[in-house]
C-alpha cells in the first residue's frame, strides 16, 4: 500500500466550490483499488451536483474513476481545511491493517464519476 499526502492549501473551500459551473461534490471517498497500471476506482459516499458554483440535489452513491497522474495534475485548488476521516482498515489476503485517511478539500477535473448500482 501506498500513499499521498496533500496538505493544507490557500483556497477557500467555499470559493472553489462557487467556481464550478456543473460538476460533483463527492463529500467522503470509501473502499476502492488502485490497479498497477495506475487507474483507479474509489466509492463516493454523499455525492450532491454542483449547479452554478452552490452544492445542489444528492445523487446516487457513485465510483470515482481515473489515473492516478491525470488526478494529480488535474487539480486545480487546495483547501485551507485539512481534516482527518475516520479510521478505518485496508484487508487483502485475510489480514487487516489499520489505515487512515484525510485531507483538504479539493478542486479535481478529468475524473469520471458513474453511479455504483446502474439502473435496471
Amino acid at each position: 500500500m501506498s500513499n499521498v499526502y496533500v496538505e493544507r492549501g490557500p483556497d477557500d473551500p467555499a470559493a472553489l466550490t462557487a467556481s464550478v459551473g456543473h460538476g460533483f461534490h463527492v463529500a467522503r471517498l470509501g473502499g476502492g483499488r488502485v490497479h498497477e497500471d495506475g487507474t483507479f476506482a474509489f466509492g463516493a459516499v454523499d455525492v450532491r451536483r454542483i449547479r452554478d458554483g452552490s452544492v445542489a440535489e444528492p445523487v446516487s452513491d457513485a465510483v470515482v474513476t481515473g489515473h492516478v497522474a491525470a488526478a494529480l495534475t488535474g487539480i486545480r485548488g487546495i483547501g485551507d481545511d485539512f481534516a482527518m476521516g475516520s479510521p478505518a482498515a485496508c484487508a487483502k489476503y485475510g489480514q487487516e491493517v489499520p489505515v487512515g485517511d484525510g485531507g483538504p478539500t479539493l478542486l479535481v477535473t478529468g475524473l469520471d464519476i458513474v453511479p455504483s448500482h446502474p439502473s435496471p
